[in-house]
């Protein structure tokens, strides 16, 4: 009888070593926010400086279409492939101001900051100087400046971007 004691403490032993304990709790860390995305945020607040009378070029079909081609690559995070629709689109309507500034907006998302702003100023000195567009130029070149640390100039393009003037058209 005490072989029979002797063996169930045993396997009752054996039974509490194969026991385990349940895991610790793992803490999940929460996700990151994601990445601030500067041209959607400066595009949102121009087209609040849209204005009802806006003077831009006509476009040729062809850089329509090559903008809508250069937008869609954008938004599928492929600004390389936008950047050259806008180039080739540049080779047909070099003046036109709304090119430039896409362009401009595209580099900024490369890190391009030099060429974002050179690129902005380009489509400014072209442009009309109202409305969304002027907006959108002087704040892409805020957030270079800004990117820059260059904290008075990228005031100093704020102020000038709030000062883009936004016109109604004239009634009869």
């Amino acid at each position: 009888m005490r072989s029979h004691s002797l063996l169930l403490i045993a396997s009752l032993a054996a039974l509490a070593a194969c026991q385990t304990t349940p895991p610790a709790p793992v803490e999940v860390a929460a996700p990151a926010p994601p990445a601030r995305d500067v041209i959607k945020e400066l595009r949102e607040t121009a087209v609040q400086k849209r204005s009802q009378l806006d003077v831009s070029p006509l476009e040729e079909p062809a850089v329509t279409h090559l903008i809508e081609e250069a937008l869609a690559a954008e938004s599928r995070g492929d600004n390389m492939t936008g950047r050259q629709k806008l180039n080739e689109a540049l080779r047909l309507e070099p003046r036109n101001p709304r090119l430039w500034q896409l362009l401009g907006e595209m580099e900024y998302r490369e890190g391009r900051t030099a060429e974002a702003e050179a690129h902005a100023q380009k489509s400014y000195s072209l442009g009309s100087k109202i409305g969304e567009w002027c907006t959108r130029n002087w704040l892409l070149i805020a957030e270079v400046r800004g990117a820059r640390a260059d904290k008075e100039g990228a005031a100093r393009a704020r102020a000038t971007a709030d000062e883009c003037p936004v016109y109604a058209i004239p009634s009869a």
